[in-house]
């Protein structure tokens, strides 16, 4: 049996709906252009929501700001076996592929 990657993003209500999509699409490194075309939205709004990050985080890159939520829990690694065991306590988790065969989860 293969596992795979997730992440769960729990920013405790720090950030919004649209920023978690955003960091998840920043976990799986797609540029502005990228992000816009996956979430059909323009490069000006996930602009918008990157600099929300950047501001909320008190970081000054997306990559800071994926570094700063894995290193203070908002963001955080679990196999396929702890996610099994934890999904009881997680209100929704809402699966997005990333470019490492992984996934993202997501509290929406």
């Amino acid at each position: 049996m293969t596992h795979s990657t997730v992440y769960l993003i729990d920013s405790g209500g720090l950030f919004s709906a649209a920023e978690r999509r955003e960091l998840s699409a920043m976990l799986d490194g797609l540029t502005v252009e990228q992000a816009a075309r996956k979430h059909f939205v323009s490069p000006d709004t996930v602009k918008t929501h990157r600099t929300a990050l950047r501001q909320k985080t008190g970081q000054h890159s997306s990559a800071a700001v994926v570094s700063y939520c894995f290193a203070t829990g908002l963001v955080k690694i679990f196999s396929d076996n702890d996610r099994n065991h934890q999904a009881a306590s997680i209100t929704a988790f809402v699966p997005v592929p990333n470019h490492v065969g992984g996934h993202c989860y997501g509290l929406y």
